[in-house]
């Protein structure tokens, strides 16, 4: 069980199954009002990924880092096996400073800086998405050594579940 009550404050109490009630009560007379905070079962994360790991053997799942930054999460996904999708150098650094490897990361962003693709490449970050010619550009000139996935947008997403419509991608045709 991961509890933290603040940005950057969080520690991983010691509870027994029976011991979420007493867990909540001692929050709910402890903390302070009107404040956030929030609980995640450490746990149910370790079910699901070998429940993927179970069905999907071949596949390593990608974190999208910017859900939740959370560092016991991450370093517990990370020992489970899953990789990361970063965004921005920012998301990047908070999973190297976990001593995380930067080839369990994809710099995933449609639009990347410049300065963030630099980055990427100083610190040995070696695969990332694009789907436009600026984008192959830029990567070109300041990572040339990176290793390229095409972002494919589905021609038709009307029956999914969350559409994604025209956000990102390129349909095959382009």
């Amino acid at each position: 069980m991961l509890l933290s009550t603040a940005i950057g404050k969080s520690h991983v109490p010691k509870i027994s199954k029976d011991g979420m009630p007493d867990l909540i009560r001692s929050i709910a007379e402890n903390h302070e009002a009107g404040q956030p905070f929030y609980l995640m079962d450490l746990a149910i994360i370790e079910k699901l990924m070998d429940k993927w790991n179970h069905s999907f053997p071949n596949i390593k799942p990608f974190y999208a880092v910017k859900c939740n930054t959370e560092p016991a999460l991450l370093t517990k996904l990370a020992k489970l096996g899953a990789n990361f999708d970063c965004a921005s150098q920012l998301e990047i650094e908070t999973v190297l400073n976990l001593e995380i490897g930067p080839n369990q990361i994809i710099f995933a962003n449609p639009c990347k800086a410049i300065s963030h693709i630099k980055y990427a490449a100083n610190v040995g970050v070696n695969l990332t998405t694009f789907d436009s010619k600026l984008e192959i550009d830029k990567i070109k000139k300041w990572h040339p050594h990176c290793h390229l996935l095409l972002r494919v947008k589905a021609p038709n997403d009307s029956g999914a579940l969350r559409p994604l419509g025209k956000k990102f991608g390129v349909l095959p045709e382009e």
